[in-house]
This record gives C-alpha cells, structure tokens and sequence, in this order.
C-alpha cells in the first residue's frame, strides 16, 4: 500500500483547522441526534431502560481505563509538540543572531490524521508503505514516535515491534522519502481476530500523524484433499499449494 503525505504550509493549515471545527460541531450534533433517539426507544419500549442501564454501567466500566490512557497519550504528545516548538524557536533565534538562517521555520498546527490499515495472520508479518514529500522552500527533518498498541479492553496496552525503515531522515525542498511499516504479529502479542489502534507521529516542523488499524486473521490451515493420505500428504508438500499470502 502506497500513501502520500505532504508537509503543510500555513494555508493549509488554515483549511484544515476550519475543517476539523466544522468536524466536531457536526459530531456533536450527531450525538445530540443519537441520544434523542435513544430516549425515544426506551419511552416507546422498543429498549429496556434496564438493559440499556446495564449495557452503559459496562461500558462505562470497560471503556474508563482505555479512554483514561488515550487522553494521556494525547496529553504527552501534545507535550511533544510544545517542545518541538520551542526546539525551532531556538534554531531560528540561534541561526538569526549568528546571520545562518538555515533552519526551516516551524509551524504549531493541529496533527493531520492519516488512517492506514495493517492485516494479516496471526504468527505471520504484515507490511505497507508510504511517501513522505516536503512542499517547503526549506529542508525538514522527519522522525517517528509509536505509541501503544491497545486492543481488546481485557488487553493491557503493548509495543510490539513495529520496524519502520528510515527511522529518521532529512528531506530537501521537492524531496520525497519512501517509509516502509514491517510488523510481525506474533501469538504472544496478538490474538486472531482482535482489532488493534496505535498511532505512528510523524516528527517534523508539522505533525502528521498515522491511524494505525491492525487485524489479525486466523492462520491459514491446509485442507484436506480428497484421497488418500499419501496423495494429500503429497498435494500439501506441493509449491503449488504452499500459502504465499503476505500481510
């Protein structure tokens, strides 16, 4: 899989700030709708208000811990952001005063979210890549933070080893870089069937970050020819049946 991220100049910037303001006004109307026709099936019966009561105690009680960590992490990369801010200021003070004005000037916009989904099985490795292009009339400097991995709610939050080759690099104005994903879903880590997020910040004078969607599936298992057992033996051991699939 091939997708393209680009470095965003202050317009836009600016589009995607409005956009994401006109987002979350149409979601919260959306979740105003929601509730209202909630309300209006457990008034009608179509719900049970006891079950529905339960259903939100449960919830409420698996979902506390998962959002309790996703807005730390949130809290942290924000962190990040701020003192990658402040780490630019500093260069372009530095390069002012010393008459080098070879930093590229950063930019405090809100991260682009680029969702990118990862499947395979489970016990084997699944890959994607990506290109990464600099806009800018200055050169920029890429780098990568992973957060956890958290699946199933029962699942306590993990790092699997997630490659991503280059790990770091610079990019001249008009330069694109090709990053490739490697991750191996191992049975210790995963569970065939489970769904997992984790997102990949993209670290450069923006922030672009990537919406990791990881599902496993079930490995796959030879079936069983039709015949004897020395002709299914032979139809297993076969280049041409042998399971090539890659995630």
């Amino acid at each position: 899989m091939r997708l393209q991220l680009l470095l965003m100049n202050a317009e836009e910037l600016s589009r995607l700030a409005l956009r994401l303001a006109g987002q979350a006004l149409a979601e919260q109307v959306r979740a105003l709708q929601r509730y209202g026709d909630l309300v209006n099936q457990i008034a009608s019966g179509a719900l049970d208000q006891r079950t529905v009561v339960d259903e939100a105690t449960r919830f409420a009680r698996e979902e506390t811990a998962r959002y309790l960590r996703e807005v730390t992490s949130l809290g942290l990369r924000h962190q990040g952001a701020l003192l990658e801010l402040e780490r630019a200021r500093n260069d372009r003070f530095f390069a002012a005063v010393t008459g080098r004005a070879d930093q590229a000037p950063a930019t405090l916009g809100v991260p682009r979210r680029v969702e990118l989904t990862l499947a395979g099985a489970l016990g084997q490795a699944t890959s994607a890549a990506f290109v990464i292009g600099n806009s800018r009339g200055a050169p920029a400097s890429v780098s990568f933070v992973v957060s956890d991995f958290v699946g199933p709610p029962a699942n306590p939050p993990f790092r699997p080893p997630l490659e991503i080759a280059p790990a770091t690099f610079t990019l001249a104005p008009g330069e694109e870089q090709t990053v490739r994903l490697r991750l191996s879903l191992t049975p210790q880590l995963f569970a065939a069937g489970g769904e997992y997020h984790a997102t990949v910040t993209v670290r450069g004078y923006e922030e672009l970050e990537l919406v990791l969607l990881t599902r496993v599936e079930d490995a796959r298992q030879p079936e069983p020819a039709s015949g004897s057992k020395s002709s299914a033996a032979s139809s297993a051991s076969s280049p041409g049946d042998s399971d090539s699939s890659q995630g």
